[in-house]
């Protein structure tokens, strides 16, 4: 498959390019900066920008994905009105000028855990959850439009909210390092 990958660079989203290669699909990954370990030659990497869209679409267009993995959200854990807008008019950009190549059969997209806004009770698969605050609007806002848009198009679209995993490389701040790093220096963590 030739899959596009925003996102590549992360904690979540190097491993995945890894088994991508390994299973013989050609990824094009689009970042902001290349990595700074070397990967395999079956990965070409693409600088570019999501606030400029002609920084990616000649090479998006070259490269005909026929898969799209969107894990791309700048600016965690600023989840602010202008940050959510921002990323969320990004994704829509990028998302529709691949939607319209006509070469892209399916769509992965990172949603969040914080999208179902349950936080003391059981949460179910097919939880929808409402928006809470401006980050989990834009977040429902990128699904409701993808959600049109791939029926539309006869593209099959995953939806994953990801629910605090946590890895090498991972935001020293987020929720499992900081507790890590607490019991490590003997001290309990704050719950």
């Amino acid at each position: 498959m030739r899959v596009l990958f925003t996102g590549a660079t992360g904690f979540i989203g190097l491993p995945i390019v890894q088994c991508l290669v390994k299973q013989g699909d050609k990824v094009l990954a689009l970042s902001r900066s290349e990595p700074t370990r070397a990967l395999a030659s079956s990965v070409k990497w693409l600088k570019a920008d999501l606030t400029s869209p002609e920084t990616y679409q000649v090479a998006i267009k070259e490269f005909a994905p026929q898969v799209v993995i969107h894990l791309a959200w700048q600016g965690i854990p600023d989840f602010s009105f202008e940050t959510s807008l921002n990323n969320l008019n990004q994704s829509l950009k990028l998302l529709s000028f691949v939607i319209g190549l006509d070469s892209c059969k399916k769509i992965l997209v990172s949603g969040s855990c914080w999208e179902t806004n349950i936080l003391k009770r059981e949460c179910m698969e097919e939880t929808q959850g409402e928006p809470k605050d401006h980050f989990t609007w834009a977040k429902h806002a990128l699904y409701s439009w993808l959600n049109m848009m791939c029926k539309q198009r006869n593209i099959q679209l995953s939806w994953m909210r990801i629910f605090y995993v946590y890895g090498p490389r991972q935001r020293s701040e987020s929720l499992i390092p900081t507790i890590l790093a607490k019991l490590n220096n003997g001290q309990l963590p704050d719950l």
